[in-house]
């Protein structure tokens, strides 16, 4: 379940496994995903949607 860059296939952090999640890949949502800068707003994307919001 990887793409062919060999990360994790995912939508925004969300991947198609159950219960596997990523942040901090490289344009995760962005170019700058990466980076300690923004990967909170990743990061803040995953929680809500594990929390169901």
């Amino acid at each position: 379940m990887l793409d062919e860059w060999n990360y994790p296939r995912h939508s925004r952090g969300v991947t198609e496994v159950a219960g596997l999640y990523a942040v901090g890949l490289p344009w995760l949502t962005r170019h700058a995903s990466a980076t300690l800068a923004l990967v909170g707003a990743d990061a803040r994307y995953v929680a809500e949607h594990i929390a169901g919001r």
